[in-house]
């Protein structure tokens, strides 16, 4: 379901630009664009997680359920959220 919702929504042009600090800044200008600023290095973090923006909106695609390894998965991700 997920799959079929983004790519419905990539369709409807319903996406959006990438935040600042993710676009690529290894070329030359884009510190001046301020591309990269603030990127926090998730793997840098305790258990590879950091709280940071990924979309200037947020959509949410994947809803686990309480069957199987999902479980864990739903688990796993309220635990992040604290």
């Amino acid at each position: 379901m997920g799959i079929e919702n983004a790519t419905k929504d990539i369709k409807e042009n319903r996406t959006q630009e990438a935040p600042t600090h993710l676009k690529d800044a290894s070329y030359f200008g884009a510190e001046k664009l301020g591309h990269g600023e603030g990127y926090k290095y998730a793997h840098s973090y305790d258990k590879h997680y950091v709280d940071q923006a990924y979309a200037q909106k947020s959509k949410k695609y994947y809803f686990p359920t309480d069957i199987g390894y999902e479980k864990k998965i739903k688990d796993w991700l309220e635990k992040l959220k604290k």
